[in-house]
Formats: structure tokens, sequence, C-alpha cells
């Protein structure tokens, strides 16, 4: 399996059933979040700091099949208290017949902290 180690993304992906993975060492960095802690759970119960009415309806609709693709900016606030902006964007995954079988979703930090680290490397 490929790790996303070294970059300061999470990638969730999720099915009708709730989280079926959780990866990137953002999820525990951002949110004091590892994967068994989501893994089976409603992406909404996940206490990640983000507005969760934002960010739930964009696999809900990709996994309903409209749009195929969503994204949206979303403010909150990290484990530490600080706030964060983060893009997230979902695409949905499909059967060899065509039918939505679940989405990913891949949560980016875009907050002006994170730019100016990266930078810096």
């Amino acid at each position: 399996m490929t790790t996303t180690r070294g970059c300061d993304i999470v990638v969730i992906a999720a099915s009708a059933g709730g989280v079926e993975a959780l990866r990137g060492p953002g999820a525990e960095d951002l949110w004091g979040l590892r994967p068994e802690e989501a893994t089976g759970r409603p992406l909404a119960g996940l206490d990640i700091g983000l507005p969760a009415g934002t960010i739930v309806p964009l696999p809900e609709q990709t996994l309903a099949g409209k749009p195929a693709k969503a994204e949206a900016e979303v403010d909150g606030t990290n484990r530490r208290g600080r706030p964060v902006s983060m893009l997230v964007q979902c695409s949905r995954l499909v059967g060899d017949d065509g039918t939505p079988q679940g989405a990913i979703a891949v949560i980016n930090d875009v907050s002006q902290a994170a730019i100016d680290a990266d930078q810096e490397q």
C-alpha cells in the first residue's frame, strides 16, 4: 500500500456505510485522529474541527451520482485550537458497471501557515 507520509494531506475513502479508510499524517497532526478511530464510522461523526455541514454533503453527493467531482474550501480549527483553511476535493469511485461505489475525499491544508511552511522546506 502506498502511504502519504511526507505530505500534509488527508485522504478519506467513503461509502454509503461511512468511512472505509483514512490515510495521511495530516489527519493525526491536524485533528489527532488515527485511522483506526475513523474506519467504520460515519463521516459526520468524526470530530475534525471542520464544519460537517459543508464537508459531509460532498462525498454524499458524489455517491448519489451528482456531480462526479465536488470541491469546497472550508475554515475550521485544528487540534491545537489554531484556525485552518482546508481545500476538500471529492471524486466518485465507480464499479465496472458504472454505478457509484464510493467516494474519495482529499483534504489539504491551504491556510497561510501551511503555505509558508511548505515554502521554507
